[in-house]
């Protein structure tokens, strides 16, 4: 039976936004709104992998999975400062065969300046317009770098590091796609954490590319291994536009 209940985790991970305001004002600016179109109607579709690390005893579960997510603008209101708000309607299945099982309801909201998605308390500035190589602006102006929550359990420190968002990539060919932006939301490292986020955005689709990861481990004396390696909870989670 699929766990709506795990899903409800992915979606607050793959679903992070909040409420900024700038006072650039140029008319003759090109926005690149293209970056991040939205309609009513418009469906979007994501292949989700995770792995999940669990300690047991004196070794470490790791949980691979593979899933899909399923977003539909369904329709528009006014929030309470009269910003016209999308409303997201996020559906999930664990393979292509299976029917889609209901798991959220969440809003966006592109402004003249930004681009902002409020879902499950979380609050991030996804995109601020116009983007522009090396642009900088705050990503979690009403995040706690303290916030926790719960993986395999254990607590964990999901945006901690997460500071500055900046675009590091821009009209540039990657993969399939012959231009995109890569925004990097946090890139946080220690000896015993790690804390990274990644997106990628095409012109005429928005999201094509996410990787999330928040890592703890417990040994200080593996330089050398990798983080998938020597971690010993958090996750890794990455989803692609299909």
């Amino acid at each position: 039976m699929f766990n709506v209940r795990k899903w409800w985790f992915w979606a607050m991970i793959i679903a992070l936004s909040a409420c900024s305001k700038s006072n650039f004002s140029d008319e003759s600016t090109d926005f690149r709104y293209e970056y991040y179109p939205i309609a009513i109607g418009q469906v979007r579709v994501f292949q989700v992998d995770s792995i999940i690390f669990d300690p047991l005893g004196g070794g470490v579960k790791i949980d691979s999975t593979r899933s899909y997510l399923r977003e539909v603008v369904s329709d528009t209101f006014r929030n309470a400062t009269n910003e016209l708000t999308y409303r997201i309607l996020r559906h999930v299945r664990k393979t292509p065969q299976e029917p889609w099982i209901f798991s959220q309801t969440g809003q966006e909201i592109k402004g003249k300046t930004d681009l902002r998605v409020q879902e499950s308390g979380f609050n991030l500035v996804k995109l601020a317009f116009p983007p522009l190589p090396g642009k900088v602006w705050s990503s979690t102006p009403y995040v706690s770098g303290e916030t926790r929550i719960l993986v395999a359990g254990d607590p964990i420190e999901l945006f901690k590091g997460w500071r500055n968002a900046r675009i590091t990539v821009f009209d540039t060919q990657w993969e399939k796609y012959s231009q995109t932006l890569e925004v990097q939301y946090g890139n946080y490292e220690n000896a015993i954490e790690l804390r990274k986020g990644v997106e990628r955005y095409a012109p005429g689709l928005g999201l094509v590319f996410r990787e999330f990861s928040a890592l703890n481990t417990q040994c200080v004396t593996c330089r050398g291994q990798s983080w998938r390696q020597k971690a010993s909870t958090g996750f890794i989670l990455r989803l692609r536009r299909i």
